[in-house]
């Protein structure tokens, strides 16, 4: 898991957004299949 990442999930967690979750794979990973979702 990413520092960065989960700490960004982490903070939002604390904000209330429940729904938040990590990746485990990087964002290079997750950007390179284009059936994953991504918003701009």
């Amino acid at each position: 898991m990413g520092i960065r990442s989960g700490y960004a999930t982490m903070i939002l967690r604390a904000g209330g957004f429940e729904n938040a979750k990590n990746y485990e794979g990087s964002i290079y990973e997750w950007s390179g299949d284009k059936t994953m979702p991504m918003e701009k």
